[in-house]
C-alpha cells in the first residue's frame, strides 16, 4: 500500500516537473490557489502537496482512496490472471471451450464432463476474485484496503489438470 501512495506521489511529481519545462501563465485553481510555474521555478514538496490538494478539490485528480482501491484491485486482477494463465493459458481455455461446444453438440457426455472440470475450476477462481474485489470496494479506510489479502495457491490442489490431448481422446 505504501508503494501505491509513493507511486501516486512520484507520478504527480513527474507530471509537475514535465509541466515545468515550459512557461505556464498564472492559473487560478478552485479555492483561490494561484499557480505560476516556469522552468526556473521547480516545485518543492510543500508546493506539490498544495497543488495536489487544489487539483483534488477541483476534481482534476481522483480521491486518494479511489486511487488506492484502483491500484489494489489492479494488483488483485493481475495476480488472478497470472495464476489462471499459469494453469490454463488463454489459448488453451479457448480450445477447451470449443471442444466443449463440439462435445455437447455431438452428444459426447463424458468428453463434455471432462472438459467442464477445467472451466469450473477457472470459474471458482473468478468467484474468489470477485469476492476479494468486493472487499476492496467496501473498504472505507486506507488500512482496510491494504488489509485485503488473497491466496490463489489454495486452488492448486483442486486443479483438475485437463488436457486438450486427453479431451480429444475421449470417444465417449
Amino acid at each position: 500500500m505504501a508503494l501505491a501512495v509513493y507511486m501516486f506521489k512520484q507520478d504527480l511529481a513527474s507530471l509537475y516537473n514535465r509541466l515545468l519545462s515550459v512557461d505556464i501563465p498564472p492559473l487560478e485553481l478552485q479555492g483561490g490557489l494561484v499557480v505560476s510555474v516556469s522552468y526556473k521555478d521547480p516545485l518543492d514538496e510543500k508546493q506539490i502537496e498544495e497543488l495536489n490538494q487544489a487539483m483534488l478539490d477541483a476534481g482534476f485528480l481522483p480521491d486518494k482512496q479511489v486511487f488506492l482501491k484502483d491500484a489494489r484491485a489492479l494488483e488483485l486482477q493481475v495476480t488472478a490472471r497470472t495464476y489462471i494463465y499459469a494453469h490454463y493459458e488463454p489459448e488453451r481455455q479457448q480450445t477447451l471451450a470449443i471442444l466443449l461446444s463440439e462435445a455437447r453438440f455431438a452428444g459426447l457426455v463424458n468428453r463434455a464432463n471432462y472438459i467442464v472440470q477445467a472451466l469450473g475450476w477457472v470459474d471458482s477462481i473468478f468467484t474468489y476474485y470477485y469476492t476479494k474485489k468486493a472487499e476492496i470496494e467496501a473498504a472505507t479506510k486506507d488500512a482496510e484496503i491494504a488489509a485485503v489479502t488473497w491466496d490463489f495457491a489454495q486452488f492448486d490442489d483442486t486443479d483438475p489438470v485437463v488436457s486438450i490431448k486427453e479431451a480429444r481422446s475421449i470417444p465417449d
